[in-house]
């Protein structure tokens, strides 16, 4: 088959400008680190850089909302820690009204004592985060948690019902933020129901009846068993703080999960969609030789005449 000199061209032409093309393309990947950017360039690897940086967002997500829920938790933590340093104080006063040589005028001063540990005891209670929330109110955020009459007044979860907010940070796990101060400080609830019917035991209707024994000359045997009482909402506290401290530790584990995986997802898109720069300089060096080598081929071959071969 003749292939005219025309047609000789234009194929050249086309072969050259497929080279230069792909020059083009090299340089672009080159300078912009970014190997794939639509379904065009590779169906695939597009689909599976975008599916990386899904997980990308969402690891990030997970660490965003660790962060909120480390801070809730803190502050419950920071509450209790205040709670626990009351409760201390209460104790070593109940204790020096134990003495042999107390008397009821001392007791009187311990009284008054216990009243501002009791007023600062509550304060913590109802204490209200910056939004204006009650800390411990559990789903019943607008609620004082514990009323005039010294009593839990924020609804009770019923059930399986969690306390408080509850998020995801990883993948399939959830960790709750509500702490009430039911948990916190009440013993044991109110059953009207009971003959006869009995009131809430919490910490500070303990501390009222401590208030008013030591007002009213209680024996040393008395106060003792207020003492008891009292211990029994100290390790409530303290139980209440471990079970935090469980949720930190669970919220610091799967912070570093979170930070590994979004790692391994950063890779797998680098290795989807980002340029392979060794690869894309070898090749575009290989290019550049190829075109100068086609262009000085071209050039010579188009001098050709068959008036150069006539004697």
């Amino acid at each position: 088959m003749r292939v005219s000199t025309l047609q000789y061209f234009q194929g050249n032409i086309g072969n050259l400008n497929a080279l230069q093309s792909q020059q083009v393309t090299l340089q672009k990947q080159i300078s912009s680190g970014v190997a794939v950017e639509k379904p065009s360039d590779d169906p695939a690897r597009l689909f599976e850089g975008i599916q990386a940086q899904r997980g990308m967002d969402r690891a990030e997500q997970f660490n965003r909302n660790i962060l909120f829920a480390r801070t809730q938790l803190e502050q419950f933590d920071t509450a209790l820690a205040q709670s626990t340093d009351i409760l201390v104080d209460v104790k070593s006063r109940l204790l020096a009204a134990t003495g042999s040589l107390v008397n009821d005028s001392d007791r009187k001063t311990y009284a008054v004592e216990l009243q501002g540990l009791r007023d600062a005891l509550l304060g913590v209670a109802n204490k209200q985060d910056l939004s204006g929330r009650f800390l411990f109110a559990g789903n019943s955020e607008s609620v004082q948690p514990i009323n005039a009459n010294f009593e839990y007044a924020a609804q009770r979860p019923t059930g399986n019902e969690p306390a408080g907010l509850t998020v995801q940070v990883g993948e399939g796990v959830y960790v709750n933020l509500g702490l009430t101060a039911r948990d916190a400080f009440v013993l044991q609830d109110a059953d009207p129901a009971s003959t006869p019917p009995t009131g809430e035991v919490n910490v500070f209707s303990l501390l009222n009846e401590a208030i008013d024994s030591l007002n009213n000359g209680a024996s040393a045997d008395e106060i003792r068993g207020y003492s008891a009482g009292l211990n029994a909402v100290f390790d409530q506290v303290q139980n209440s703080r471990a079970g935090l401290g469980v949720r930190l530790a669970s919220l610091d584990a799967n912070e570093a999960l979170n930070r590994s995986d979004k790692t391994n997802f950063a890779q797998l898109k680098s290795s989807a969609v980002d340029t392979d720069m060794a690869k894309a300089i070898s090749e575009m060096v290989q290019g550049q030789n190829q075109v100068q080598a086609f262009q000085l081929s071209y050039s010579n071959i188009a001098k050709l005449s068959l008036f150069n071969f006539i004697a």
